[in-house]
């Protein structure tokens, strides 16, 4: 996830020029990451740790969407800085589902 500075961009190249802004940084997540739900609206996965060690819930988040910057979604709302986020196997999450991170489980 990367956090995107409001402010610093060119003129024309969507920075938000209006005296009232919000000026708060936008997040950018993998494009990957993001489904649409049943309703067109969009989510990520985020996994909340659970009391095993390794081991992750998955909880539905809905976003929302700002715009596209390459491969990146940048996000307004939905989640923030340090939020963990599924980026493989988003279509076959569920609400409760408890997973590990994909490095640990090649351990």
């Amino acid at each position: 996830m990367r956090v995107l500075q409001r402010g610093f961009c060119r003129r024309g190249v969507g920075a938000d020029e209006s005296p009232d802004a919000e000026q708060r940084p936008a997040v950018a997540v993998p494009g990957a990451a993001v489904a649409v739900d049943e309703k067109g609206g969009y989510f990520v996965w985020k996994l909340e740790p659970t009391a095993e060690e390794g081991i992750y819930e998955v909880r539905k988040a809905p976003l929302e969407v700002a715009s596209r910057v390459g491969t990146d979604i940048v996000v307004q709302t939905g989640v923030k800085p340090g939020d963990r986020i599924a980026t493989a196997g988003v279509s076959v999450l569920s609400e409760g589902r408890r997973v590990t991170l994909l490095k640990d489980a090649a351990k």
